[in-house]
């Protein structure tokens, strides 16, 4: 009876040890649930606002390609223009061609002009020396230069006058004639006040806008090579200038 007794105590303790054993079990099991279940909350949150910043992305985006047309010409009206500079001489038969066929036709492009700031500097490869200059197709391009020069002052390119000057350029540039005789039927054609541009042309004026070009000329760096002479915020274009040709 004593062993039958001990027997049933022993299998007591040892149901109560399993039972231990389960509820442990039991308990680590509900830890690693509840690990299990913290992962799935926390990938399952950072998963949403990852959807959330990604749709935050792609609105922003979508706002961005919406206003796009409307930023660039905001800027191309108003701000960070690019800068071309024409350095050429009028008797040049480049430069006339250039004058007349690319620069003049491309600034009836809207979208070119709104985009640029050109700046004609008649010198090309003339010789300063002082505050002589020697243009290196004779007397009548100096005068020329002059010219080109008075109307760019008198009729400058600006927001509300796109073409400025360019057409009393595209004249001269398209004649046979000297410079000196057709100058004031290009005034006109071009919609230029005649008179301050013929007393620029032969007054001192004249004299000092073509000391200005021929010094911004020479300032160059790199150094102008040939004419004409394109530059774009202050780089040369060289050869590639010609690719803009209509």
């Amino acid at each position: 009876a004593y062993f039958d007794q001990e027997g049933v105590v022993e299998k007591e303790q040892h149901s109560a040890a399993e039972d231990a054993a389960k509820a442990k079990r039991g308990t680590k099991l509900n830890h690693e649930d509840a690990h299990t279940w913290r992962f799935e909350d926390r990938d399952k949150k950072e998963g949403e606002e990852e959807d959330a910043e990604e749709e935050v992305k792609v609105k922003e985006e979508e706002k961005f390609a919406q206003s796009f047309d409307e930023m660039m010409t905001r800027r191309m009206n108003h701000a960070d223009k690019v800068k071309i500079g024409f350095f050429m001489e009028s008797e040049c038969p480049g430069c006339r061609l250039y004058s007349r066929k690319v620069l003049a036709e491309l600034m009836k492009e809207p979208e070119f002009n709104n985009m640029v700031e050109v700046s004609v500097y008649p010198f090309g490869n003339g010789k300063l020396t002082g505050d002589e200059i020697a243009c290196q197709h004779g007397p009548e391009e100096c005068v020329g230069n002059k010219v080109i020069a008075c109307m760019q002052k008198y009729k400058r390119i600006t927001d509300t006058d796109k073409m400025g000057f360019l057409p009393g350029l595209k004249c001269l540039m398209e004649s046979e004639q000297p410079p000196e005789l057709v100058f004031p039927h290009c005034t006109a054609q071009g919609g230029i006040e005649y008179e301050p541009v013929r007393d620029c042309v032969y007054g001192e004026e004249g004299k000092r806008l073509v000391l200005e070009a021929a010094r911004a000329t020479e300032s160059l760096v790199p150094a102008l090579e040939y004419s004409p002479w394109i530059t774009i915020n202050g780089k040369p274009c060289r050869d590639a200038a010609w690719d803009l040709f209509p």
